[in-house]
C-alpha cells in the first residue's frame, strides 16, 4: 500500500515538472499557409529547380492586408520551405494548406517528388485539392 502511495506521488510531481516543458503555439507568431504553387523554374540556368509561391494568413486583426504572398526557388520543397522561413518573420506552417497549384510544365516533367513530400508531410490536411494548369 505505502509504495503504490509513493508511485503515485512520484507520478503526479512528474506530471508537475515535465507540464512546464511543452511549447506553447502562439497564431501570432506561425505564418500559416493556405496555399502553395509549384512552377518549373524560368531561368536557363535553373533548369532542374523549382519555383515556390505560398499564401499566407496574416493574424493580425489590425492589418490593413489579409494575406501575403512569398516566393523562392530551390531544389526541392522542403528546401523551399527552408528557403520561405528566412523570408519571413514567423514561422511557416502547412497546417491550413487547401490548395496546391502545379504549372503545366511541371506536370510534364512529373510532380511524383513532390506529391510524395505533401503526403508525408503530416501538417498538410488529407483536404488539400491539386489543380494543374494546362499547357499555354
Amino acid at each position: 500500500m505505502k509504495s503504490a502511495l509513493n508511485a503515485l506521488c512520484l507520478a503526479i510531481l512528474c506530471l508537475c515538472v515535465l507540464n512546464g516543458c511543452v511549447q506553447p503555439i502562439v497564431l501570432e507568431n506561425l505564418g500559416i499557409a493556405i496555399a502553395l504553387g509549384y512552377d518549373a523554374a524560368q531561368e536557363a540556368e535553373q533548369e532542374d529547380k523549382l519555383r515556390v509561391t505560398a499564401v499566407l494568413i496574416n493574424p493580425e486583426p489590425e492589418a490593413k492586408q489579409k494575406t501575403k504572398v512569398v516566393s523562392c526557388t530551390a531544389n526541392s520543397s522542403k528546401g523551399a520551405n527552408i528557403y520561405l522561413n528566412r523570408q519571413l518573420s514567423r514561422t511557416l506552417v502547412n497546417g491550413q494548406v487547401r490548395v496546391v497549384l502545379f504549372d503545366g510544365k511541371l506536370g510534364d516533367q512529373g510532380i511524383k517528388e513532390i506529391a510524395d513530400t505533401l503526403t508525408r508531410d503530416l501538417f498538410i490536411k488529407k483536404m488539400a485539392y491539386p489543380v494543374s494548369r494546362g499547357k499555354d
